[in-house]
């Protein structure tokens, strides 16, 4: 089975891109409970801010050293701690320019946290978009350079 188109999102600020998260989770979780959705931040300080603004939502866990449990419900973690890990859901909430710069490390995290979702892929971002992001088209899928 093939996942759904990977998809795109500008918001205003954070708390409004916060309210679509939670809004977004809580739908996954309704709709296939046993799901498992991941948060790929590129600090740990985003994941520490990314999990008190949803920690509300039962399902959700902070993991910052690797404690994956392997179960349903929403990982907020870093791309240090999924590589070679999957989840049937990737949110990637801070692709912004000045988080990842347009450089290969960059990239080459970009690239391990864009490739964990099985089935459907969301990249947003609340400032400038990354550069890595070329392309943005909302009836073709997200384009990234080094794909």
């Amino acid at each position: 089975m093939w996942g759904g188109p990977v998809l795109f999102d500008f918001f205003a600020g954070y708390g409004q891109a916060m309210v679509a998260l939670a809004d977004a989770i809580k739908k996954i979780v309704k709709l296939e409970s046993e799901a498992s959705i991941a948060i790929i931040c590129r600090e740990e300080k985003t994941a520490n801010n990314i999990y008190k603004a949803i920690e509300f939502l039962n399902e959700s866990r902070l993991i910052l050293k690797g404690e994956f449990e392997f179960t349903p419900g929403v990982d907020v973690t870093t791309v240090e701690q999924v590589k070679g890990l999957e989840f049937d859901y990737v949110v990637i909430p801070d692709a912004d320019s000045h988080v990842y710069k347009e450089d290969p490390f960059s990239r080459r995290l970009f690239h391990v946290a864009v490739t964990r979702a099985v089935h459907q892929l969301w990249v947003f971002s609340t400032a400038k978009p990354s550069l890595i992001i070329r392309e943005y088209d909302p009836k073709k899928e997200l384009v990234c350079l080094g794909s």
